[in-house]
């Protein structure tokens, strides 16, 4: 694993950052609540490598900034979401709002619609269902929204999931489905069936023993990955008897990688890789063992990847080896990985 571009984001600490489905740009967003749109340089040279290939005629992507949308929030961005379609892109922001913006086709830029109210508190994540038609929220007041549009870009509330205890971190519609899950600070992943315009709990998993602040899945869902304040990561197998509470059964505990809470975690398209960072400023590498049951193994861990705490890492939708992680620092970091064969 190796850094090939580190970028200054801003002059406070970046909470976000989040592909466009495409993967030519992505976006960041932070304390300064300034919406950074960053884009390949054109035209960039390919970069030699001695030590990521043998072929030494490597093209690494570099990337600047394409775009700045300010004035929108009145307190920090904590959370970015582009629309599988690539025509939307929501902020949470810790103001209790969500804004949404549309590209424009002809300037190619994002533009501000509106803003969406309803929740009491700070938004901890937005993100978009597979087809891109609802739009899905949470907060520190316990709730889920699912918002639905029309082509006017007018939307409406269409339900409100209301089950966990303590503020809720993270919420995603599941690939290729209406089905929710979310993590909480009640310690607690929830799985979310659709039935009819309603959601209801079908299963609780409550192996970790602290926060859960994220989650993330690969392999059209068949596998998640959650991270804890309890310093865990954890990987999931989705149960084959559908008529099970358990929807998801622990398949690996890493309890002993990281020394800090995990606070973000992100598979890649392929599934191969996994990367976990945290409150111990270090990325920790997963790479999938496809000879011992497909189990994860660690294979590297950078330390002081970033000089504070990593706060979001995604790896990109196109080049599944590329990487980006954000935190405290108010660094945008880039790396690439290269698997074991």
């Amino acid at each position: 694993m190796k850094l090939i571009q580190e970028i200054q984001g801003g002059q406070e600490r970046l909470w976000t950052c989040t592909w466009h489905p495409q993967g030519k740009i992505f976006a960041t967003a932070g304390s300064d609540k300034v919406i950074k749109i960053w884009g390949q340089i054109q035209n960039e040279k390919k970069i030699s490598d001695e030590n990521m290939e043998q072929d030494n005629n490597l093209e690494i992507p570099k990337y600047e900034i394409l775009q700045m949308i300010d004035g929108i929030h009145d307190k920090s961005i904590r959370c970015l979401s582009f629309s599988p379609n690539g025509q939307l892109l929501a902020s949470g922001s810790f103001d209790s709002q969500i804004g949404i913006y549309k590209l424009n086709q002809q300037s190619q830029k994002f533009e501000f619609v509106q803003k969406l109210e309803g929740h009491e508190y700070e938004i901890k994540y937005v993100g978009w269902s597979y087809d891109s038609q609802f739009l899905i929220s949470c907060s520190r007041d316990k709730t889920i929204w699912i918002w639905d549009y029309d082509e006017d870009l007018d939307f409406s509330c269409y339900a409100v999931l209301d089950g966990h205890t303590q503020d809720v971190k993270c919420a995603k519609f599941a690939p290729n489905s209406f089905n929710v899950l979310s993590s909480s600070f009640d310690d607690t992943i929830r799985f979310w069936e659709q039935d009819d315009e309603d959601w209801i709990t079908k299963g609780i998993l409550q192996e970790h023993g602290s926060i859960v602040w994220q989650f993330d899945f690969c392999n059209q869902g068949n596998i998640m990955a959650s991270v804890s304040e309890d310093n865990s990561i954890k990987i999931w197998k989705k149960n084959e008897n559908e008529n099970s509470k358990q929807v998801y059964l622990l398949d690996q505990d890493f309890k002993d990688v990281h020394k800090r809470p995990v606070y973000t975690c992100s598979f890649s398209q392929d599934g191969v890789f996994l990367v976990s960072g945290g409150g111990d400023n270090q990325i920790s590498l997963f790479q999938k063992d496809f000879e011992n049951e497909q189990q994860y193994q660690l294979k590297c861990q950078i330390q002081e990847a970033h000089v504070l705490d990593i706060n979001c890492m995604q790896f990109s939708p196109n080049d599944q080896d590329i990487l980006i992680s954000v935190g405290d620092d108010r660094k945008i970091k880039i790396w690439k990985v290269q698997a074991d064969l």
